[in-house]
């Protein structure tokens, strides 16, 4: 019987290996057909040899891939997020659904918070969840593996060779010129999501390579204002190429969406202020048992989803604004965090809002408690790195206190407690995670 297990167990290896050879396969003919379009002057009026753009307007292999996808039927929200348990299940893996919801919530918010990180010790499938979430909810993946020496954002978007006279772009900033309908409305891919993985961002510091670009996702207008030239013009970036009277500009739009991992270990660097401060952090804690993986069901095959039947999942914060216990609570947890010393402002408490407005209704969950106990976990325990635990004892009685008695939330309590006992050593709080 095991070995027939293990057999089967194999063969579902070589059907998915094989399944994502074609998806490569059929991206690399899309991608060389593009190119022979190009070459023949089917594309643009532009001799493709002089133009200055060319590497830019090459299509990724995440482009081309998205580009065959058949679209996906429209469908609410619980049965999007169901595909993606399916999925996660046939590959083998296993995360809670509370963590799921977490997730895909945080996704939704990227107008508020800009991106969410999954942070933990190594092997605990931060890397996984946003891949097989993007491959079952319909929406492009790309990974860009961050390296120890990235001190600019030229290691994200590209850098101007003077030598070649060319300017030579990264996958991600052709994928991002790819999906602009402002600057590339000819050829923009378009009602597509994409998600960007920086894959152990803190290999290198973040603040170096990557805090200008999060202050231009922050400064992007709403999305019904993007039209506005004025208005987006700070959150544009101009790409570095000299000499060129109108260098090209790329707009990050909401239909990218930013994730990243994050390693904790003696060779990364601690995420800054800046980043915790716009970023939903998952923290995902060392399992409490091994478990042995085992497939259910088949992949189905990705379709894509439109960007309007994700905008439909969207909800204002104006939809909890009014709500007297939300607004209570999230009062409550400003107070909290005053009494720590670690006071936070609007933009925090608007994202905090937004998050609650934007968590599914599915069946298992609580709603608003689950929301609130989940920004509690991704929002203010990261905060209280390096808090003295004996010196704010009331302090943490008084936040365990609101978990249990308002939020509900037993699992989240014990975590903080053990949390608050692994400081022993060093006597400052540092926030090792929640296991669902």
């Amino acid at each position: 019987m095991a070995a027939q297990t293990q057999e089967v167990r194999r063969l579902r290896g070589e059907m998915e290996a094989l399944q994502e050879n074609r998806g490569s396969l059929e991206a690399r003919l899309a991608y060389l057909s593009a190119e022979i379009a190009k070459k023949e002057g089917h594309a643009t009026g532009v001799d493709p040899e002089t133009d200055p753009l060319r590497e830019l307007k090459e299509t990724p292999p995440v482009i081309a891939q998205m580009r065959n996808w058949k679209n996906a039927p429209r469908e609410n929200e619980a049965d999007a997020i169901k595909r993606v348990e399916r999925r996660l299940r046939a590959s083998e893996l296993d995360y809670p659904a509370r963590t799921l919801r977490a997730f895909h919530t945080a996704m939704k918010v990227n107008e508020t918070s800009q991106m969410a990180v999954l942070a933990g010790i190594s092997g605990t499938g931060k890397s996984q969840l946003p891949r097989q979430y993007a491959a079952g909810m319909g929406i492009g993946f790309l990974q860009v593996p961050v390296q120890p020496r990235w001190d600019s954002p030229q290691d994200l978007m590209g850098f101007y060779n003077y030598i070649e006279g060319k300017f030579r772009p990264t996958d991600m900033a052709r994928a991002l010129w790819a999906l602009d309908e402002i600057h590339n409305a000819e050829s923009a891919l378009e009602d597509r999501m994409m998600m960007v993985l920086l894959d152990e961002m803190n290999l290198a510091r973040v603040e170096y390579y990557f805090s200008d670009f999060l202050s231009r996702l922050e400064s992007r207008p709403r999305p019904d204002k993007v039209d506005d030239e004025n208005l987006r013009k700070d959150a544009e970036i101009e790409l570095e190429i000299p000499k060129m009277q109108n260098p090209p500009r790329i707009f990050p739009g909401y239909n990218l969406l930013f994730a990243g991992t994050m390693n904790e270990d003696e060779s990364t660097q601690s995420l800054s202020d800046k980043v915790v401060d716009r970023a939903n952090i998952l923290r995902f804690s060392a399992p409490r048992k091994i478990k042995s993986g085992r497939a259910e069901g088949t992949l189905e095959e990705t379709m894509a989803l439109s960007r309007e039947t994700w905008s439909k999942w969207l909800r204002p914060l104006s939809d909890v604004d009014g709500d007297r216990p939300v607004n209570k609570r999230v009062e409550q947890m400003v107070e909290l965090m005053r009494d720590f010393k670690r006071p936070f402002g609007h933009r925090l408490g608007r994202a905090i809002m937004a998050y609650a407005a934007n968590y599914p209704e599915i069946e298992g969950g609580r709603g608003i408690d689950d929301a609130l106990a989940d920004q509690v976990e991704m929002r203010l325990l990261p905060k209280l790195r390096g808090v003295e635990v004996d010196a704010t004892a009331p302090q943490f009685a008084k936040l365990k206190s609101f978990v249990e008695r308002e939020l509900g939330d037993e699992a989240l309590v014990q975590a903080i407690d053990q949390s608050m006992a692994q400081s022993e050593d060093t006597g400052q709080f540092v926030w090792s995670g929640v296991t669902r």
